[in-house]
């Protein structure tokens, strides 16, 4: 039996109850999911088995294993913000070394011009911590919520703005979260990645065998497709 409190996260996170023997679970998108699928979402949200907060033991686990990543920042001592996003090993181990290497102060604005502002990179990575997930538990937040959930502060989206965007750059941010770790994700295959015209997110794809495909960023997810199939 689920108890009232773990109802009513599931409730804030958009998730309604349809059944609880067996388990079913349904999204805000329609999608459902039962038994197994729902008990590892349960799992990899909601219940706390001790989050680690030291990087360094990411030596300790095989790069293609999958995390939760979670980020808890405060604003001015009137509020949280909890966010996470899902990740290999590897992807966290790129944003720890350039939080670790970013020496300037780190702000941005949310909400209506509220502020969060750290003194530097390893300021602001002391506000995640992380945790190993199984690779169904993985496939459960990523067919629910996309990989991530943004609790209203753009914890993460900032933090791939600051390792992609440019330490110097008063910019918007060009790609979304999910569009950058796609890019870098392509660096695996073989391809390199040029933006063009940053206005009509135009890239060029160029690949180590001598193929160019210039297109927009809408073609990311297209071409990472193709490559897993070939794999």
């Amino acid at each position: 039996m689920l108890d009232k409190k773990l109802k009513k996260s599931l409730k804030d996170f958009g998730i309604s109850i349809q059944s609880e023997n067996p388990l079913i679970l349904i999204g805000d998108d329609g999608d459902n999911f039962k038994g197994i699928a729902a008990n590892a979402f349960i799992s990899s949200i909601f219940i706390d088995d001790g989050d680690e907060s030291d990087f360094s033991k990411l030596s300790q686990i095989d790069d293609n294993n999958y995390l939760l990543v979670s980020a808890s920042c405060n604003w001015a001592d009137e509020f949280d913000l909890d966010e996470w996003s899902t990740m290999t090993v590897t992807e966290l181990k790129e944003i720890v070394k350039s939080l670790k290497k970013h020496k300037n102060e780190i702000s941005w604005y949310f909400g209506s011009n509220e502020e969060l502002s750290y003194d530097n990179g390893k300021d602001l990575l002391n506000r995640l911590s992380f945790k190993k997930i199984t690779e169904s538990e993985y496939q459960v937040l990523q067919n629910l919520f996309g990989g991530s959930f943004n609790g209203g502060g753009n914890i993460f989206d900032n933090i791939y703005e600051t390792i992609y965007g440019g330490e110097d750059s008063d910019d918007d941010i060009i790609f979304d979260r999910t569009e950058l770790k796609n890019i870098e994700r392509l660096k695996k295959f073989g391809w390199t990645v040029t933006v063009l015209n940053e206005d009509k997110y135009l890239c060029e794809f160029k690949h180590v065998d001598g193929d160019i495909a210039i297109t927009s960023t809408d073609f990311v997810n297209d071409l990472i497709s193709y490559c897993n199939k070939i794999q």
